[in-house]
């Protein structure tokens, strides 16, 4: 039961969600949505990878300024966005 209700919060509130809006893809996590890390261009997607760390599943993404961004990607939302725009710059599965 307890676990359901944390589900659905999670999704409620935006935990590891993300979305596609223009040219951007956002977070709709209630912190992060309007943080400058919460969203950026795809276009500027160098290389990304999925990985699995201690935290779970997740998504790293590295952007032409040199930005790193480590992201969590529970539902696999992000992924998915990345493999649809930015097919040719994922890089093979990294278990951490």
């Amino acid at each position: 039961m307890f676990n359901s209700f944390h589900r659905w919060l999670d999704r409620k509130l935006g935990e590891d969600a993300y979305e596609l809006r223009g040219d951007e893809i956002v977070s709709t996590h209630w912190l992060r949505r309007f943080s400058p890390w919460g969203r950026f261009r795809w276009q500027d997607i160098v290389s990304w990878r999925e990985s699995c760390n201690g935290f779970g599943w997740g998504v790293e993404v590295r952007l032409a300024s040199g930005r790193f961004l480590p992201y969590g990607d529970r539902f696999g939302q992000l992924a998915q966005i990345l493999r649809r725009v930015a097919p040719s710059k994922e890089l093979p599965f990294e278990n951490v």
